[in-house]
């Protein structure tokens, strides 16, 4: 999931970089402590976008808008706990032997 995408953004041909603030660990510095540094972890190039849309809000006007950002556009039902921004948890159920999603009461 990202914030947006980037104008400068070429199918196929950007090279995409992941980095984190804690990627690399020395064993020991030279106070005997491990030391975390920061780092590029993957490299890729993206092959499509893709973009989750509630049913609701997947009007002609949307997917034509999405179409001419290179964007595919993904059909989600109406209130699926799975892609809600709600806050969530995951529960098991014994019965079904299954995990799922469950949300977060106020």
């Amino acid at each position: 999931k990202i914030p947006f995408i980037p104008k400068e953004l070429v199918i196929g041909k950007t090279i995409i970089l992941l980095a984190h603030k804690k990627v690399f660990y020395q064993a020991e510095g030279s106070d005997g402590k491990p030391h975390e540094y920061s780092g590029i972890f993957c490299a890729f190039r993206a092959k499509a976008v893709e973009m989750l849309v509630y049913e609701s809000e997947l009007t002609e006007e949307k997917r034509e808008e999405l179409d001419k950002r290179g964007i595919t556009p993904i059909s989600i039902p109406d209130g699926d706990i799975d892609h809600s921004d709600e806050e969530t948890t995951t529960a098991y159920d014994p019965v079904t032997k299954r995990f799922s999603k469950v949300l977060l009461e106020e």
